[in-house]
């Protein structure tokens, strides 16, 4: 008899060990959750289940289905917010976009653009650098057309070269004063 209750004793144990490793839900076990649905029910987890499933995402289901991760987050809000009565579905998947399967489908596709979508909040550097770059080809465009035609700019524009070299010439030697004067 002592040996039928040892060997009780030991199943008992080893049921008990086997228990909580069994009843932990692994990343299959959520997402099939996930799937069935659209949502994972966070009082149905532990808050341990629910972090290794999030840390346990493959890249291509993290790519694919990032509604996963959205519904994960918000079993952890249920599981913080005491599991009340309301289910709460992630924001990702609320508009009831499905596959062919049943489970939840990929987001709507974000718009590109530049951020804003009126023009009356143009962004004033973005003016500043269109503004520059047309005065720019404009420029362009003239000195090219000159050279074509066969102006002599050189000689047209050799007094604005004369000012720009007299102005360098006085900046410098202001520059050299002001260090003569500070003893540098």
């Amino acid at each position: 008899m002592p040996t039928i209750r040892k060997a009780l004793l030991a199943t008992v144990a080893l049921g008990a060990l086997a228990l909580p490793a069994s009843a932990a839900a692994d990343f299959q076990t959520l997402y099939d959750d996930y799937r069935s649905d659209g949502q994972i029910d966070g009082c149905e987890y532990y808050s341990s289940d629910l972090t290794a499933g999030l840390g346990a995402i493959p890249a291509d289901v993290r790519e694919y289905d990032p509604g996963f991760a959205e519904a994960l987050n918000a079993a952890f809000e249920q599981l913080a917010a005491g599991c009340g009565e309301q289910s709460q579905s992630p924001s990702g998947v609320s508009g009831g976009v499905t596959a062919d399967d049943g489970s939840p489908g990929p987001n709507k596709p974000r718009s590109v653009g530049l951020g804003f979508e009126d023009t009356d909040n143009f962004p004033g550097i973005l003016f500043a650098v269109i503004l520059l770059l047309g005065a720019t080809l404009a420029v362009a465009a003239l000195l090219g057309a000159a050279r074509f035609v066969g102006w002599d700019l050189r000689g047209q524009l050799a007094p604005l070269a004369d000012a720009a070299r007299i102005l360098r010439d006085r900046l410098a030697d202001g520059l050299w004063a002001v260090r003569d004067r500070l003893g540098f």
